[in-house]
């Protein structure tokens, strides 16, 4: 019972937040969330997609700039 109360005040809290227009709800499609590469297995392609709004980048080589 506390755990649906708690939800429920903090579902009517954004509820009004967005009433108010203090936030804007924008839709984002499933792939667009880069947020998934961290909790979701993801194709490749995807992976790569989301990898790149990150910002991170593939790395050549583990040893850099070092010749043999």
């Amino acid at each position: 019972m506390t755990k649906v109360k708690h939800i429920d005040i903090r579902f009517n809290y954004l509820g009004d937040c967005i009433t108010n227009k203090e936030v804007k709800v924008k839709y984002m499609k499933t792939h667009d969330q880069v947020v998934y590469i961290f909790t979701k297995p993801l194709k490749y392609d995807i992976f790569i997609k989301i990898r790149d709004m990150l910002g991170v980048m593939k790395k050549l080589s583990l040893r850099g700039g070092v010749k043999n």
